[in-house]
């Protein structure tokens, strides 16, 4: 389970050391996703959701590539929109109770110290289906994605990937 930040981790949660960026890219190289990655729509923030998407598409990659949802927020707000759950090696399992449970723990121990929270989430362009996973700021989906009263469902169904803590 990937864990940061705020302390040691809850019991039963597996704390991830280092730079998880860096571990992912497998560099330790400064990462900017702007060099491979070209945002083709934003879901601003709301107050209902507590959270704010991207849409994004590797660079260069026209309409070959998938559109995939990066989203970042109020980690309440997330994890209740999130069925999966990426682990430290990068696979993708269901985002069971016990799971669900740690995370909580492990957010509101960064926040008993001083941090504030934030979690991160994705769609993959097979969980986003039909036009969204070929969006490429062009029609038909410009309308579900100009619509801010569907958020909350683009943003569904997402993958947990996990809690960044903030010092003020």
């Amino acid at each position: 389970l990937l864990v940061s930040g705020g302390g040691p981790a809850p019991k039963g949660a597996e704390a991830l050391p280092g730079d998880a960026l860096a571990q992912a890219t497998g560099s330790a190289v400064p990462y900017d996703p702007r060099d491979r990655l070209d945002k083709v729509a934003t879901l601003e923030f709301t107050r209902a959701r507590k959270s704010k998407s991207a849409l994004v598409r590797e660079a260069g990659s026209g309409r070959r590539g998938g559109t995939r949802l990066l989203a970042k927020g109020a980690p309440d707000s997330i994890l209740k929109r999130c069925t999966d759950v990426m682990l430290p090696d990068g696979t993708v399992t269901r985002l069971d109770s016990r799971m669900r449970r740690a995370i909580e723990e492990s957010y509101t121990a960064m926040g008993k110290n001083a941090l504030r929270c934030i979690a991160f989430a994705s769609r993959s362009p097979r969980s986003l289906g039909g036009s969204l996973a070929s969006y490429d700021g062009s029609k038909p989906a410009a309308k579900v994605v100009g619509d801010p009263s569907r958020f909350a469902d683009i943003e569904s169904r997402m993958t947990f990937l996990g809690l960044g803590g903030i010092r003020d």
